[in-house]
């Protein structure tokens, strides 16, 4: 763990979260500034910058969430797609992005590039997450 990491604290839960899931290895949750609803980040618990980091046991681990989460978002929002992408510029914490998908560019998202996207709403944040926990 990084004392100054905002993914470590989220993982230790000292900043709160809207954890869709959770193993020993890793955190899902909420993106709090979502390209569609439902992007949620997986991070492993561990504080590794790079997915070069890890280990092939640890990859493996880490990529059973992605893939878990990729799963649960197909079902609840039946995007066209789900994407996953790595960017890791803004926190130096690997965390996978793993986005319902609607159209083409959702994954690059114009939102991002035109500055558009904004914060989500902590109440839709909790809806979402309920939705996506339910049954």
């Amino acid at each position: 763990m990084n004392n100054s990491c905002i993914f470590c604290s989220v993982t230790k839960g000292d900043i709160p979260s809207n954890t869709i899931m959770e193993n020993d290895w890793t955190k899902s949750f909420l993106d709090i500034r979502p390209i569609n609803p439902g992007h949620t980040l997986v991070i492993p618990k561990m504080h590794v910058n790079s997915i070069h980091d890890l280990n092939e046991e640890n990859y493996l681990r880490l990529m059973e969430s992605v893939r878990q989460i990729s799963s649960i978002l197909h079902e609840k929002f039946t995007p066209r797609k789900v994407g996953i992408a790595i960017a890791g510029f803004d926190i130096e914490h690997l965390h996978i992005h793993v986005v319902p998908m609607y159209r083409y560019h959702d994954i690059t998202s114009e939102k991002y590039l035109t500055g558009t996207i904004l914060e989500a709403d902590p109440n839709s944040l909790k809806e979402i997450e309920e939705f996506i926990k339910s049954e």
